[in-house]
């Protein structure tokens, strides 16, 4: 089954935030979110820095990174941003972005640490308004993954824009060695170190099972 969702300025989910800006950092959030009537609980993790890298997946079609101190329990929502930068880039850039089409990509960590099986067989497709700027958040509850401590979580670029600047993805900066970001041209190519994108800027929701 294939979704295709349209995030607009206007945000699906209300999700807790308690920014940290003092130093790049994983947060780890517990909140509690109303789901078809029955009550949820949900443990976040943000990871989020004092600055960040915009990230426009030049010569990559997919663009993940590791994702770890998951709490134990299923994948709830995953949380990105887009187009949220500082002004001087965002003048620069802007007139160029236009709608642009991802796919939500999980992969299991192998033996080596790097991405192995994808963690899900169907597709999460997200379209991205060119006026939008920052989160995007897609519900991924009804997969049931297993988060089993840590997972490569990313995006899968649709769009074919033959200038690389039609979306800017939002990234911690560079120089931040505690993270793992990879990317790779197609499905048949070797993943690579992402070094100018140190990490994914997102948000990650967990539900715990109930005590």
């Amino acid at each position: 089954m294939k979704f295709l969702i349209l995030f607009l300025l206007t945000g699906i989910y209300c999700i807790a935030q308690v920014p940290d800006i003092a130093k790049d950092t994983l947060n780890l959030e517990e909140v509690i979110v109303t789901n078809n009537g029955r009550k949820q609980k949900t443990r976040e993790v943000k990871i989020e820095g004092v600055c960040s890298s915009p990230e426009d997946m030049k010569d990559a079609a997919e663009l993940i990174t590791l994702v770890e101190e998951l709490p134990k329990g299923k994948l709830g929502s995953v949380a990105f941003y887009f187009n949220k930068i500082d002004p001087e880039t965002l003048k620069k850039n802007s007139g160029r972005f236009k709608e642009a089409e991802f796919e939500v990509v999980l992969y299991d960590v192998d033996r080596e640490g790097m991405p192995g099986i994808p963690s899900a067989v169907e597709m999460e497709y997200m379209v991205v308004d060119k006026a939008h700027r920052g989160k995007v958040t897609v519900n991924l509850s009804y997969l049931k993954i297993d988060t089993n401590g840590k997972m490569f979580i990313g995006l899968r670029k649709l769009s074919k824009d033959p200038e690389n600047r039609s979306f800017l993805v939002d990234c911690l900066c560079n120089g931040q060695d505690k993270y793992t970001t990879y990317t790779r041209k197609d499905a048949s190519s070797p993943w690579q170190r992402r070094w100018v994108c140190a990490a994914i800027k997102m948000d990650v929701d967990v539900i715990v099972p109930q005590k």
